[in-house]
């Protein structure tokens, strides 16, 4: 399962990607799965094709200094 998020909502989302987990589900989190130096585009672009269902978070906050 992919999980497309904004990062203003972080804490939130690493909240429901535990969640997931602890449930058996396996999720794609960036954050669990992007390190320092991976090409994220091609990582994102691979887990988006190869998932078979996904979660798009959408709301009001923004992250600080984008309008």
């Amino acid at each position: 399962m992919f999980i497309s998020d904004g990062h203003a909502d972080r804490m939130w989302v690493r909240v429901l990607a535990e969640n997931l987990h602890r449930a058996g589900l396996c999720a794609f989190h960036d954050e669990w799965e992007i390190g320092a130096g991976d090409v994220s585009f091609h990582l994102l672009d691979v887990e988006i094709r190869g998932s078979t269902a996904g979660i798009l978070l959408v709301s009001r906050r923004r992250r600080p200094g984008c309008g």
